[in-house]
């Protein structure tokens, strides 16, 4: 084999290896006697470190994401017998080990989207959820594609695959209208019992726990698996409601989305006069904390930390952007192009240093 393929794929092992679920699991959590500790260094911005984390048979997981697999298998073994009950949803087609496990797999979002199978799941975790006490610990477990894992509309009407067609077709209009992220997340947690914190609200007064892998350039919270624990991103019902209004009326589809949802809408908003006691008791003394365990810097970081190696015999490296984003094969002719450009680059300066060197002579 080539030295710069043996090299290559050495290199894609390292990268891959960094970000391994369970490997970012035991290199941020820890169990100390009876507590478990989580690294300050791993804290989102602008979050206050929860460390009185004291385990008692009070410990309760849900885990959702292409990451959820490796990540809630060695959270249980890192938690022990003090783990009451955990629930895991994996993508479709994700492949499961035959383990003694307390751990409940479920299986959902065929085609990256969710669907019932999604909802049914979803439905244990909000159960779970909504049942703990002020001493009970929530671990939330959230990785990319949760989004179409952890899905459940709110109950515009009794049938549950209605509900989640109406609010998939009020989504997939924005998309076609030029909606931002933060639009459609706008409208998407207004239509979902528990996005956008509401998870994280459900399980209050629980202590919840999120640990974040991102899949999202510059890892914004309230956007990866759309921010489930997200709690700076709740609101009152009918503030949430009026926000989604807005979007839809500003790209001039309010009258075009299912009567369904614009109904709900306009009755979330007519109870503005009521106060949530749980949203408003949740926002005063709400006691979540989510930490960022892995992203793409970290794959990038152990790449560039490889080539240190005396092993590489290139001994020019530089790391461009972690914040790369477009069209692959687009993305793909630029970066072989400008590589192309820096090879010609170092040959032009390396033919300028060997004719000084025959000057000098």
């Amino acid at each position: 084999m080539p030295i710069a393929k043996r090299d290559f794929f050495n290199l894609l092992k390292v990268s891959i290896e960094s970000i391994n679920p369970s490997q970012l699991i035991r290199n941020s959590v820890h169990k100390q006697n009876s507590s478990l500790k989580i690294e300050k260094k791993f804290l989102f911005k602008n979050q206050n470190l929860i460390d009185d984390l004291s385990l008692n048979k009070n410990v309760y997981i849900a885990a959702f994401g292409k990451a959820a697999y490796g990540m809630a298998l060695e959270m249980e073994k890192i938690i022990g017998h003090d783990l009451c009950r955990a629930i895991a949803i994996l993508p479709f087609n994700h492949p499961v080990n035959h383990i003694q496990s307390k751990i409940e797999f479920f299986f959902a979002g065929k085609f990256n989207l969710p669907d019932l199978d999604s909802i049914l799941a979803t439905k244990k975790i909000y159960h779970m959820a909504s049942s703990l006490a002020e001493s009970d610990i929530f671990i939330a477990l959230v990785s990319g594609g949760g989004s179409a894992l952890l899905a459940l509309p709110q109950n515009y009407t009794q049938n549950e695959t209605h509900n989640l067609d109406i609010k998939l077709e009020t989504i997939k209009m924005l998309v076609k209208c030029g909606a931002n992220i933060n639009e459609l997340n706008t409208v998407r947690s207004s239509l979902s019992q528990v996005k956008s914190g509401k998870l994280s609200l459900l399980a209050h007064p629980a202590t919840t726990i999120a640990l974040v892998i991102s899949d999202v350039i510059d890892d914004p919270l309230e956007i990866i698996s759309s921010g489930p624990c997200c709690a700076h991103s709740v609101y009152y019902p009918n503030e949430q409601a009026q926000k989604a209004v807005e979007i839809l009326e500003k790209f001039e589809i309010l009258d075009r989305v299912p009567l369904e949802i614009r109904n709900f809408l306009e009755e979330k908003i007519k109870i503005s006069e009521h106060v949530d006691e749980k949203v408003e008791n949740f926002l005063k003394n709400q006691r979540v904390c989510n930490f960022l365990i892995g992203n793409n810097t970290l794959a990038t970081m152990a790449l560039m930390n490889e080539l240190e190696k005396e092993c590489y015999s290139n001994d020019f490296r530089v790391l461009l952007s972690n914040s790369l984003s477009g069209e692959a094969r687009n993305i793909g002719s630029i970066l072989a192009a400008f590589t192309y450009l820096l090879i010609q680059i170092r040959k032009v300066k390396l033919m300028d240093y060997l004719s000084l060197i025959v000057i000098k002579l």
